[in-house]
């Protein structure tokens, strides 16, 4: 034949079942709906992946399978801020492998733009060292103690994005059902969130206990009390505290509004917050952790520029934190620099006489 195979029905015709196997015209023709086109050349080693394999990615069956239509636009909107993030395919493939098994368990997509970006804009870690930080066991714990599908895969992802335990989660859950308060089945789930959230070891809870004592005392005891999390102020604070500032009735709400603090050692420039420190170092994170430096950590706010915590409290003032949440991370100032990505493009305009 002078080509492989123009069309399938002339293959057909021409070979037998078996040699039509063999001569490689087996692969069905594109439908008229498959307008992902080739796929693109991978960008060499080092460099970012530019925007048509983004593109290539969301649309095709192999990545996000999101049509040709979706695909290109989210491909040109976010590709600046997919660079800056240092987001390459391989990472997005190993999220979409993590989204397919948590589908596979849930029966829910995970992969919609909104949950999937949000993820990949935060850095989640699709495969952690130690499981109960994981996507896949938070939703089983949610969903063990009666959440919805699809309420608990949006709880799923808040609760990764602290960098929650599900071995926490279920503890306080437990704990809220019997022990303390002896809440109803939805209360003591909705109990459990904020306390997973806040970072609290309900093993310090005795039985009588209320609420509002248990979870200063679980919180305090997590991780030794070291971790600190950012004020409305963009300061500091442990979370004895905020108990001391906000008063006993408002200091959970204002210490799970506020960014965590993320460290740095030198010989690895990448910053993590205290869990991530304790899930790969284990026992010895204590001592990682005091001798890691404080990272000067950097966002990208909605007008496309970089800031670090301190502009986007001076840009966004009192709704600041929540606006930190929800925006993408790139890598902190001290840290190991992106490659090209990382030194051009709108993500990294800093608008100063926005600040002002």
């Amino acid at each position: 034949m002078a080509s492989r195979c123009a069309a399938r029905a002339a293959c057909a015709l021409a070979l037998p079942p078996l040699a039509l196997l063999l001569s490689g015209c087996d692969a069905p023709p594109p439908s008229a709906g498959s307008t992902c086109g080739a796929k693109p050349q991978a960008s060499p080693k080092g460099a970012p992946a530019t925007e048509d394999e983004y593109r290539y990615f969301f649309c095709s069956g192999g990545g996000l399978s999101w049509g040709s239509k979706k695909a290109e636009l989210y491909a040109k909107r976010e590709v600046a801020n997919l660079q800056a993030c240092n987001i390459t395919i391989s990472t997005l493939t190993d999220l979409k492998k993590a989204c397919d098994e948590l589908t596979r368990q849930s029966q829910a997509t995970w992969k919609a733009p909104d949950t999937f970006l949000r993820l990949a804009y935060q850095h989640v870690n699709p495969s952690p060292v130690h499981a109960e930080y994981s996507m896949l066991e938070l939703y089983k714990v949610l969903v063990g103690g009666g959440v919805t599908s699809s309420m608990a895969q949006n709880l799923t992802v808040q609760l990764v994005l602290r960098h929650a335990s599900s071995t926490q989660l279920d503890a306080a859950y437990k704990a809220m059902g019997s022990k303390i308060d002896k809440l109803d089945k939805k209360a003591a789930m909705d109990a459990a969130i904020s306390l997973a959230k806040a970072g609290a070891d309900v093993a310090t809870c005795k039985a009588g206990d209320k609420f509002k004592g248990c979870s200063q005392k679980a919180v305090n005891a997590n991780l030794q009390g070291i971790p600190k999390r950012y004020a409305k102020n963009g300061e500091l604070y442990a979370a004895w505290e905020f108990v001391t500032y906000y008063g006993d009735d408002s200091w959970l709400v204002e210490w799970n509004a506020a960014p965590e603090e993320k460290r740095f050692l030198p010989n690895d420039r990448v910053a993590y917050t205290a869990a991530q420190f304790f899930d790969y170092f284990g026992t010895s994170w204590g001592t990682k952790w005091q001798s890691a430096s404080v990272a000067t950590q950097q966002r990208i706010a909605k007008n496309g520029a970089m800031y670090t915590m301190p502009e986007f409290v001076t840009y966004y003032r009192d709704a600041w934190q929540s606006e930190w949440q929800e925006a993408p991370e790139v890598m902190c100032r001290e840290c190991r620099p992106f490659d090209e990505a990382g030194i051009s493009g709108p993500a990294l305009w800093r608008a100063a006489a926005l600040l002002v």
